[in-house]
């Protein structure tokens, strides 16, 4: 490959330069193949087959399901042996999530079924019907490494219980990135898994939810009774949870991730 680099570089006797020109760009033609030819080798038989089966670059898979909860409808998708996605079909930004799984995952949606997605529908069943309070599913965060932060301190968050969005931002050793921890909860894919209705604001109200004010509050009530009694508008009584210390990005994830 260097000889004919070195050879098409190299001007011929009495070459003129659109001669030359011409030949450099055949030349370049056939210096591209030998290139493409290892590309094609580093691809996966399987990878190879569906590609020329589609006649166009193959991508990864999100498998999506319909989920019917309560209080609206969720999206379930799953990548690989994780559950990736868990998302209001009517939501407050409508498109956000969506395509920033596409591009850091490299992937489209396709409708269908999985091990992971039947797991995490049948752990939904439990939850709301109070017979569940923790859940087991191998998640996958998809997100900057700041949002990947604020998603694993969620988890953290036990069930029936609220902190606001400053004392998560306190916990995570920024006080003053309230704002940043609430654009990323509103960013989380993975919602109820990823209790992002655990957050208020710092008087306990109910702020923007991704499913709506209506879904944080039924959510809540699920968990303690004693968030079923305010009002719509109303804000959460204090739940008295505290996170024990600051959490650190050399922490050790509890879902997998990927910026």
């Amino acid at each position: 490959l260097q000889i004919y680099r070195i050879a098409a570089a190299t001007p011929l006797h009495n070459e003129n330069r659109e001669t030359r020109k011409n030949r450099l760009r055949i030349c370049g033609f056939f210096l591209i193949l030998p290139c493409s030819a290892r590309v094609c080798g580093t691809m996966k038989p399987e990878s190879r087959h569906l590609a020329a089966g589609t006649g166009r670059n193959m991508k990864n898979k999100i498998l999506i399901r319909q989920y019917i909860s309560p209080c609206g409808e969720l999206v379930l998708g799953s990548y690989g042996d994780r559950l990736c996605l868990c998302n209001w079909t009517i939501e407050k930004h409508p498109g956000r999530v969506d395509m920033r799984l596409r591009s850091l995952l490299d992937a489209e949606y396709e409708e269908g079924k999985s091990d992971i997605t039947d797991e995490a529908s049948a752990q939904l069943d439990q939850y709301f019907s109070q017979e569940r309070k923790e859940f087991d599913i191998p998640l996958l965060f998809a997100g900057t490494d700041f949002q990947k932060r604020v998603w694993q301190q969620l988890l953290a968050i036990p069930y029936g219980q609220t902190v606001s969005y400053g004392e998560m931002a306190a916990a995570l050793g920024m006080p003053k990135a309230a704002r940043a921890v609430a654009n990323a909860n509103g960013a989380n894919a993975i919602s109820i898994f990823a209790p992002c209705h655990r957050v208020t604001g710092s008087d306990r109200s109910l702020t923007g939810y991704g499913g709506g004010i209506a879904a944080k509050r039924f959510l809540l009530g699920i968990e303690n009774t004693r968030y079923r009694s305010a009002g719509f508008m109303a804000p959460v009584p204090d739940s008295g949870f505290r996170f024990p210390e600051t959490v650190t990005a050399s922490g050790e994830d509890k879902a997998g991730s990927i910026r």
